[in-house]
């Protein structure tokens, strides 16, 4: 499959559709500490669907940052929408791709062209949030080279009061140089 990832200009109408923006949740993460470090593992549940909110236009944001789209031929099958974070990350505002071009690479080419562009901008590296409840999405940053950094139980509870939603909180950073 062909996949290219090319900058979004202002001047693109064009947009996925709703659709994209959710799945059906089969597992969850549970998290612990492990030496310290945050470790999960992936847990069963009762099958329900996952709908996130509409989203922004495809163009640029007013905020200092990026939009990509990946394209199969003339066809846009994903998106992620950059920006600057104030603790000096980019941060990914939004990354979705096209249910039948998941699991095919397009979300990990624009993972990657995330890391490009956070290095071109001399940013930190990248950080995003997603939930426990978006296993293939955690699964997918692990795999880019992020790392778990930490998690919210209360961040979605003025949307939910009852929410068991969790979320977590993944950080790219480049590997340091070894000295010589």
């Amino acid at each position: 499959m062909d996949i290219r990832i090319v900058r979004a200009s202002a001047d693109q109408p064009i947009a996925l559709n709703l659709a994209e923006s959710r799945f059906l949740v089969e597992s969850e993460l549970i998290l612990s500490l492990s030496g310290g470090r945050l470790v999960y593992e992936v847990v069963a549940v009762a099958p329900y669907e996952k709908v996130y909110p509409p989203s922004e236009p495809v163009g640029e944001s007013t905020t200092p940052g990026a939009s990509f789209l990946a394209l199969s031929g003339n066809r846009i099958v994903g998106r992620i929408v950059l920006s600057q974070h104030w603790n000096g990350f980019g941060y990914v505002n939004h990354l979705v791709v096209e249910p039948t071009f998941r699991r095919s690479g397009v979300g990990c080419a624009l993972v990657l062209q995330a890391v490009e562009w956070s290095r071109a901008e001399r940013l930190a590296g990248v950080m995003l949030e997603t939930q426990n409840n978006n296993v293939a999405a955690c699964r997918l940053y692990e795999y880019c080279g992020f790392r778990l950094s930490g998690f919210d139980q209360d961040l979605y509870r003025g949307q939910d009061a009852d929410t068991k939603e969790v979320a977590l909180f993944w950080y790219w950073q480049p590997r340091p140089r070894p000295t010589t």
